[in-house]
């Protein structure tokens, strides 16, 4: 049978612009630092996310067969053979900065949406 597990992840950071914005660029991080680490993962038909609801909360999911669900999310969570853990990203600085640029674009060109909408 399959199944899912969402968890969300709270802190007491306030909820401001900056603080979204560094929220998703952790989300984006991890995602990238996973990949390789989530492809047998994928292909034994589990899928995960790791995305920001707002500035202060994560949410972590994991789907599919249910038997397996706790043992892939408690390796999402720390995987001390990799020394990982979902609090550090560990990804190499132009990768980083590869994301913070595409960040930077999304909101630039969600800019350049608005103001075509308001234009028409």
């Amino acid at each position: 049978a399959k199944g899912f597990i969402n968890v969300a992840f709270m802190s007491h950071m306030p909820i401001t612009p900056q603080n979204h914005i560094l929220s998703q660029l952790y989300s984006a991080c991890k995602t990238e630092e996973l990949k390789e680490w989530g492809y047998p993962i994928h292909e034994a038909n589990y899928q995960y996310s790791i995305q920001p609801v707002f500035s202060d909360t994560m949410v972590l999911q994991v789907d599919g067969y249910s038997q397996h669900l706790l043992k892939v999310l408690n390796a999402l969570v720390s995987d001390e053979k990799n020394k990982r853990k979902l609090a550090a990203c560990k990804i190499d600085e132009s990768l980083f900065n590869q994301l913070k640029d595409r960040l930077k674009k999304d909101y630039l060109n969600l800019d350049l949406e608005s103001a075509a909408g308001a234009v028409n």
